[in-house]
């Protein structure tokens, strides 16, 4: 053998429930608006994604240069995946803006 694996010995993937309890990441659901860092939303390291099937939505906050952001969330029908943005810092007194739908966002 290779070295590779062979499809019959690749483990079954982790559903979504059981690779966010093993994770141990913390979420919330945020709508359209505006949050504040250290109010509504704990200061940290987030991943955000759209929820939203068929529209874009655009997410900033202070300093996107940073750490924070200001992007566009395309949603899965546009490109036959969603995408997400990784590594957003948030930090106490920022105010976060998400226009055009909801997100889900995950702290680590």
């Amino acid at each position: 053998m290779s070295g590779r694996f062979s499809p019959s010995e690749l483990p079954e993937p982790a559903s979504y429930d059981e690779y966010e309890s093993f994770t141990a990441v913390e979420k919330a659901e945020l709508a359209e608006g505006s949050y504040t860092v250290g109010g509504e939303i704990p200061p940290g390291i987030y991943r955000i994604h759209s929820m939203e099937l068929e529209k874009v939505v655009h997410v900033s906050s202070d300093h996107p240069l940073e750490g924070g952001i200001d992007a566009d969330i395309y949603p899965a029908s546009q490109f036959g995946y969603c995408t997400s943005y990784g590594g957003v810092k948030l930090v106490e007194g920022d105010t976060l803006t998400i226009t055009g739908g909801d997100v889900r966002m995950f702290r680590s």
